[in-house]
């Protein structure tokens, strides 16, 4: 026998008149079912493709290219925004007519606000000392510094007093120190304190949120123009996002004059 055959069937044993006549019947019966089956599919195809397709197809069905448009879309705009439409009332210094306006959009948790702080702030400044209106937004990113919103109502509650950027200064200055403490509201005061701010006016504006709305609106302004990261800058209209340095900032065509 070879290694992969069958061994022979056994003959089947021979069936009565009844079985056969049984047998018959039953492949008549399929026979049937299967011509009724064959016929109601027929039926069911010419009905779908004599059918009108449905409205939403007549709908989405693509016009020819000569009527695709019927009117030209009109060029974009290339007028650019003027600088005043990027601030409000926000701590701001530097001539109102000045030909360079930098709005920032910062954090006073963020380490890379607090690197253009400490590396390029003062050097833009000085290199166009009496050409530039820096203006300061908030934008507290929350979600990944639970202390910014806080940090950006000191600073706004030392603008109610006049002290704003002397408590800009050193929010960046003490960062690692108040970012970290149990309470950083303590480090503020004692900020204000310092400063020779009223320190019941301070604490009064801290404790009831009084500029909590401001620096809500500045936050839902920045992400209205599609900042979603600090630092960002908006400088004569033109966005400019990351802690760039002096260098490279100063061979850009950014601050010049629009």
């Amino acid at each position: 026998m070879e290694p992969n055959e069958r061994p022979p069937a056994p003959p089947e044993p021979p069936r009565s008149r009844g079985a056969a006549d049984a047998l018959r019947s039953r492949a008549v019966q399929l026979g049937l079912a299967a011509a009724l089956g064959a016929a109601f599919f027929a039926g069911y195809l010419t009905h779908a493709l004599l059918q009108p397709p449905p409205p939403e197809a007549v709908a989405s069905s693509p016009r020819p290219a000569a009527e695709a448009a019927e009117t030209p879309p009109a060029p974009p705009s290339t007028a650019r925004p003027s600088p005043r439409d990027f601030v409000d009332d926000d701590p701001a210094f530097g001539p109102e007519d000045a030909p360079i306006t930098i709005v920032e959009f910062s954090d006073f948790e963020c380490p890379f606000c607090k690197r253009f702080h400490d590396e390029t702030f003062r050097a833009v400044l000085a290199a166009y000392e009496g050409k530039i209106r820096f203006v300061y937004r908030d934008l507290p990113l929350t979600s990944i510094h639970p202390r910014a919103q806080i940090a950006a109502e000191a600073g706004e509650c030392a603008d109610e007093q006049g002290r704003f950027w002397l408590m800009h200064d050193q929010l960046f200055a003490e960062q690692d120190v108040w970012r970290r403490a149990a309470d950083p509201v303590e480090h503020f005061v004692r900020y204000a304190r310092e400063m020779g701010l009223d320190e019941a006016q301070f604490k009064d504006c801290l404790r009831t949120g009084r500029t909590t709305a401001e620096v809500q609106a500045d936050l839902q302004t920045g992400l209205g123009y599609g900042i979603q990261g600090t630092p960002s800058f908006i400088i004569n209209g033109k966005l400019l996002r990351g802690a760039v340095p002096f260098e490279i900032l100063n061979n850009q065509d950014l601050v010049e004059p629009a």
